[in-house]
């Protein structure tokens, strides 16, 4: 404990059921240490009610308080040396999200998120010491808690399809008010699931800058690339009214032609 931001506390304090012969056995999902961060962490603990789509204590695969903060070794999230803070979060998150026994256990399709945000714009700002850049908490975290991670097909959840403007607005302010003026934000609002959000065009953990050539949404790919799948789609269209054949029209047109041969500012 000693260097630990519990420094100073009896073992007894965490581990309250020491006295108690045998020791009671730990729930499912919580160590009895666990049960003693209660004590002095009730708001925490209050939020933890869920990690994803499973509830809390729920079974034996969840995330613990040591499995992200440690044991003995806790330190303020603002140290570097702490598993929570923004440069080492990623690796913590990664021990069970890279981990293809639990993600294949419990059905979690996502591959490799963590391998994929370390090479993102935000990754690679958090490694060069930006720490406000984006981190696992900061998109994952429902109403500014860390401790209360909902799975997206929650209304609530900070992840869910209608709620990532807001999410990512914590950040990209300016950007969020331009998407709720324009017609996909306003579609949105009035609850249509066939709109794009921020990740359907920049993507989700692995987003990189727009002057990279490879996004999605750089100026030599974003016709093609991200607004052709729903523009050209034979059920949007029918379904909206809208035309098809844009895309080729716009290919075969000067700015297209221009776009194509590498011209950034066509």
């Amino acid at each position: 404990v000693r260097h630990s931001i519990h420094e100073g506390l009896a073992g007894q304090d965490c581990h309250n059921d020491k006295t108690t012969v045998p020791h009671a056995e730990a729930k499912a999902g919580f160590s009895v240490g666990s049960e003693g961060c209660r004590s002095c962490h009730e708001q925490e603990s209050a939020d933890y009610q869920w990690h994803g789509r499973a509830a809390s204590g729920s079974n034996a695969d969840l995330p613990r308080c040591s499995s992200c903060h440690g044991s003995h070794d806790v330190l303020p999230s603002k140290v570097v040396r702490s598993r929570t803070h923004p440069s080492n979060l990623a690796a913590t998150c990664g021990t069970c999200h890279e981990n293809l026994d639990i993600t294949s256990k419990y059905d979690i399709l996502i591959n490799t998120p963590v391998q994929t945000y370390n090479s993102s714009v935000h990754g690679r700002a958090t490694k060069g010491g930006v720490y406000l850049a984006a981190t696992c908490s900061d998109c994952h975290s429902t109403g500014g808690s860390a401790h209360r991670i909902l799975g997206p097909g929650d209304r609530a959840s900070s992840i869910n399809h209608f709620n990532i403007p807001d999410t990512c607005g914590k950040c990209h302010k300016g950007v969020e008010g331009d998407y709720n003026e324009g017609i996909h934000g306003r579609r949105a609002a009035q609850g249509e699931t066939d709109v794009p959000v921020c990740t359907n065009c920049h993507g989700e953990h692995g987003i990189i800058s727009p002057s990279d050539p490879r996004s999605p949404v750089s100026r030599s790919r974003v016709a093609e690339a991200t607004c052709s799948p729903c523009h050209e789609s034979t059920v949007l269209n029918e379904k909206y009214g809208l035309p098809a054949g844009r895309l080729a029209t716009f290919v075969d047109s000067y700015h297209g032609l221009k776009s194509k041969a590498g011209d950034t500012q066509v």
